[in-house]
């Protein structure tokens, strides 16, 4: 099934649903592209992690966690920026450029995977984890 990029954001919103994930009207959901989209497989993107759809339902994201949900149309790729504190390895990963090195995670070398609430968050991480954490381990 191939849709076209104004099919894109009703699929969006149908793939959101689907995990449990809301928006709320301070969301920017951009689409980027032209042309054809296969949706039926797309690639998950949380803040620079490449996840499969077992691993994305596995962190349960909600509305308020999200800053921006792009679609990037020729890539086949739904991208979420997170205010999360990521936690690789037990190394947290602070702002935007260290969250880079997510991109480089191979997701068959994922152990686990797991959301941390604000208030566990914030008991092992103080301030840094007042809005929850994603605890991710690898091989």
């Amino acid at each position: 099934m191939v849709f076209n990029i104004y099919e894109m954001k009703n699929i969006l919103l149908i793939t959101l649903l689907f995990f449990g994930i809301s928006l709320n009207s301070q969301t920017v959901i951009s689409i980027y592209g032209h042309g054809k989209v296969n949706p039926e497989f797309p690639v998950y993107v949380v803040d620079n992690l490449v996840i499969n759809r077992k691993l994305v339902s596995s962190i349960l994201i909600e509305r308020q966690d999200i800053k921006q949900v792009k679609v990037l149309a020729r890539d086949n790729r739904i991208v979420f920026t997170t205010k999360l504190l990521f936690v690789l390895n037990g190394k947290m990963l602070l702002g935007h450029k260290e969250k880079e090195v997510l991109s480089a995670v191979n997701q068959d070398n994922i152990v686990s995977i797991y959301r941390l609430n604000s208030i566990d968050a914030k008991k092992l991480y103080g301030k840094k984890g007042k809005r929850g954490a994603i605890i991710l381990m690898t091989k």
